[in-house]
């Protein structure tokens, strides 16, 4: 399977654990914030644009980390984006 036949939330979930470089899987909440995201704004390539410059600086200070520190980021970004108030 090419990445171009992978669903969109499975796309977001492979990009965030090749950031995180730890771990084979993410949360059950780290899941339901990339749907929220998806939901709210289904752009995936403008999604992973968010997340390319957010990803690095989180994991850098926790490898753990959960997504949650980033999710008011990405829900204003992704607003302004679609022009829906947050």
């Amino acid at each position: 399977m090419s990445d171009n036949e992978l669903p969109p939330a499975q796309l977001i979930a492979e990009f965030v654990l090749a950031h995180k470089n730890r771990g084979s899987f993410l949360s059950y909440h780290d899941y339901c914030l990339i749907q929220k995201w998806l939901d709210y704004c289904p752009e995936v390539d403008f999604l992973l644009l968010l997340l390319s410059d957010k990803l690095p600086s989180l994991f850098e200070r926790n490898p753990r980390s959960a997504l949650q520190p980033i999710d008011k980021t990405i829900m204003r970004r992704l607003a302004r984006h679609t022009d829906q108030p947050s």
